[in-house]
């Protein structure tokens, strides 16, 4: 009993040993991997879109009855009486279409290119007023030249009369004729004597 006591012993501290050897021999546990950290992508910008323009809707036109079209350009029309002239802004109504368009405006009836009229009626009161200003700018250039002519032909009148009363004045006074009391009062003779030498000898006086 006393012989297996110590072999029982060295077992056991060989055993010890062992398992402290396998146990000091084993790798360490891994450390957990550490997290990678993932790069969050900024925020992609959202493009705004443009304002929707909405285009304003067409002005209406204010248009003529079918048929009826007003003068844009001034016409010139012959007929049996002379020539006369149709002014812009004159109402006329088609009689054909044409081309030419046969129009008439309740007098005279005449051919006019498609450019010379409108249907449009706030187009023909535009030409309209445009044509009277016109009308009148050349009234009243020619009533101002009228009274500057007159003006210059009453300056001339008057400077006429002014001279014609200086020439009546120096013309009505008596003429004062340069003689001496003496040379008037001194009378004629005839000269009837002949002296001698057979020469008439006399002074009329």
């Amino acid at each position: 009993m006393t012989r297996v006591l110590p072999i029982v012993v060295v077992v056991l501290l060989g055993y010890l040993g062992f398992v402290f050897w396998k146990n000091s021999t084993k790798p360490p546990p891994e450390a957990p991997p550490a997290p990678v950290a993932v790069a969050t992508p900024a925020p992609t910008p959202t493009a705004t879109p443009p304002p929707l323009v909405i285009a304003p809707p067409a002005p209406q036109k204010n248009l003529a009855p079918p048929g009826t079209f007003y003068v844009v350009q001034r016409v010139t029309v012959t007929t049996d009486s002379g020539i006369t002239g149709v002014a812009p802004g004159t109402r006329v109504t088609m009689v054909s279409p044409g081309p030419p368009m046969q129009v008439s405006d309740g007098q005279n009836q005449f051919a006019v290119q498609p450019e010379q009229v409108t249907n449009d009626l706030d187009i023909a009161a535009r030409v309209y007023y445009a044509d009277r200003n016109a009308q009148a700018a050349v009234n009243a250039s020619g009533a101002q030249a009228a009274q500057v002519s007159a003006a210059a032909e009453e300056a001339s009148e008057k400077a006429w009369q002014a001279k014609e009363r200086t020439l009546s004045t120096l013309y009505a006074q008596p003429a004062s004729l340069p003689m001496s009391t003496g040379e008037l009062d001194q009378s004629a003779r005839p000269v009837s004597e002949i002296e001698g030498g057979g020469d008439f000898k006399g002074a009329i006086h």
